[in-house]
């Protein structure tokens, strides 16, 4: 009896661990087995670490249901949260859709309904005429207005707005916004907990936080965050035609529907390219014909192809992360094969090392350390957009520092940094994102309550400078803080 009750207590103990962290769920098979050639599988993912301008945070793929490829460049971890830019718009695209199959909701249902208390004065024919479908489909007509969300009641601000062209692509996130409020008010519950019940506690996804705007409403368009292995479920259930393990979610009409082009969004010049081949409900189509995309900002992508069963999940941060997609097209697909793939134990092993082995750089060199009188000292921090005011480098050991940095607004954080090797913290102040002094994050990220996890290292580069790279790595960004020697001042470098 002592020991079942011991053996009971292990079980529960563990049991929170394997939920809360929710990785490692949907089975794992090697990329023969599911007829993809994985040297075709490798040579994608050593050009997508190559990129130029590219950091990638966490790569997956996902064949017959089955994960082939997982790779969490170092210093990030597949249980680690990835913020997900306008990837979350196809989030907000299922619960629409849920919405409609209960009856809660039409595409031709006429926007100014579900807000009589946020009209103008006067309604014009356009807004009067604005649907849920023309919200989908990015074409509501208004003139898009990033300041909105500076305001504190954002749909009526956006209702207000001047129409132009109704029916005309024009990519909006307001129009996603609103299909989030209109969720809200026709189910009584906010989007991320409409999805909680419908889609994300069928998958199992626990790991969950998104974004809100003023008033409460979830936002939509940007803001959601989710692990890696998530993303790859949520590809999953869009690539079966909404059904998770036989029980069905989403009709298999509205994801049928909500994949397809309804729209084009044409860029200058005639060129072809992943962004001018039609547009869904809150989904891209691609230049690979029989695939489709959610994607957010600085390459955060679910590439999705029913005809292959395949999900590909990849987040980073680049500039252009266009060559991303372009490798996905010309490498890993052509190794995706209906015929069965002889069995490569070398080439397997080969792939298993290139993804348990990825790493982004650290900075500095190891032979450089003439400046360890930088150690132990206060310094200012040149003029920057994100309110950084002083940084203070406390030695803690041979070779961990601890990086202590104020803000304007009072604000302080201090996080962990290795010399040359990643070191772990968390932090309670937003990451620098923000484009006003004295932001700390926290007074427009609400409904992201929680820390920030960080990843931190330094060294010395060739001028002599001390250089301290801070991951944020359950968001996206790298602040990188370089100390002049001579100066004896810091400046601050974002990448995100």
């Amino acid at each position: 009896m002592k020991k079942l009750v011991i053996i009971l207590c292990v079980i529960w103990l563990a049991m929170p661990a394997v939920m809360w962290a929710q990785t490692g769920v949907l089975p794992r098979s090697k990329a023969c087995e599911q007829n993809v050639d994985p040297d075709a599988v490798s040579r994608w993912i050593d050009t997508l670490m190559a990129l130029p301008g590219v950091e990638m945070h966490h790569i997956m793929v996902v064949r017959n249901g089955h994960v082939i490829a997982e790779s969490h460049p170092s210093p990030f971890k597949a249980t680690d949260l990835h913020t997900l830019y306008s990837c979350s718009k196809t989030l907000t695209s299922l619960a629409v859709g849920i919405a409609i199959d209960e009856n809660r909701l039409r595409l031709t249902d006429r926007v100014a309904t579900f807000f009589p208390d946020k009209l103008p004065e006067q309604v014009s024919e356009e807004l009067s005429n604005l649907t849920v479908e023309h919200l989908l489909t990015m074409s509501s007509g208004i003139v898009p207005d990033n300041s909105i969300t500076r305001g504190t009641d954002w749909i009526r601000d956006w209702l207000a707005k001047p129409f132009d062209e109704q029916g005309r692509f024009r990519y909006d996130n307001m129009c996603t916004y609103t299909l989030s409020a209109i969720v809200q008010r026709v189910t009584g519950k906010k989007l991320l907990d409409y999805l909680k019940e419908k889609v994300f506690g069928p998958l199992g996804i626990t790991e969950v936080d998104w974004e809100e705007s003023p008033d409460g409403t979830n936002t939509g368009a940007w803001g959601l965050r989710l692990q890696a292995e998530s993303l790859a479920k949520i590809g999953m259930l869009i690539v079966n035609g909404g059904q998770w393990n036989g029980r069905r979610i989403v009709s298999r009409k509205w994801i049928e529907t909500a994949s397809a082009k309804h729209i084009n969004y044409k860029y200058p010049g005639d060129t072809p390219t992943d962004n001018n081949q039609g547009y869904g409900f809150q989904m891209w189509r691609c230049l690979y014909p029989t695939a489709f995309r959610a994607d957010g900002a600085f390459g955060q992508y679910i590439v999705m192809d029913p005809t292959k069963n395949l999900v590909v999940v990849m987040n980073g941060v680049a500039k252009n992360p266009s060559p991303e997609l372009r490798a996905t097209w010309n490498l890993l697909m052509p190794g995706v094969n209906d015929a069965p793939v002889a069995l490569s134990e070398k080439s397997e092993r080969r792939l298993l090392r290139k993804c348990e082995g990825t790493a982004l750089p650290h900075v500095g060199e190891g032979k450089k350390k003439a400046n360890k009188a930088l150690l132990g000292d206060v310094f200012p921090i040149e003029a920057n957009k994100f309110g950084y005011k002083t940084a203070e480098i406390v030695p803690v050991s041979k070779d961990r520092i601890l990086v202590r940095i104020t803000k304007e607004n009072g604000t302080e954080e201090s996080i962990p940094h290795g010399f040359l090797r990643w070191e772990e913290g968390m932090s309670q102040v937003a990451p620098p994102f923000c484009d006003g002094p004295g932001y700390d994050g926290r007074d427009h990220i609400a409904g992201i309550n929680n820390d920030f996890g960080t990843a931190g290292s330094y060294g010395w580069n060739k001028s002599g400078e001390l250089v301290i790279n801070t991951y944020y790595t359950t968001w996206i960004v790298r602040r990188t803080l370089v100390v002049n020697h001579v100066t004896r001042t810091a400046r601050i470098e974002v990448n995100y």
